[in-house]
């Protein structure tokens, strides 16, 4: 089994926009506009903005990390370990 990862430098984030909860994104799918949520922290349950997506459909995309906007970057890094 592989599990696929993405990842964004720190550089890489200071350059991107801010974004937040409830904002929405343009979807490169369907044209349509979806609404940003946030992930829940996994030990509290709160919902935090490190991990953020929108949702299309049945399919879910990630749209950014720490609050900025990652949806229609290229990944410092990714592949699958």
């Amino acid at each position: 089994m592989t599990i696929p990862y993405v990842g964004f430098g720190n550089n890489t984030l200071d350059k991107c926009a801010k974004i937040d909860k409830g904002d929405k994104i343009e979807c490169p799918h369907c044209g349509e506009l979806h609404i940003i949520k946030c992930g829940k922290n996994s030990e509290t349950g709160e919902e935090s903005n490190l991990l953020m997506f929108y949702k299309c459909g049945e399919e879910s995309y990630i749209a950014g990390i720490a609050g900025k906007l990652v949806a229609f970057k290229k990944a410092d890094d990714s592949g699958e370990i």
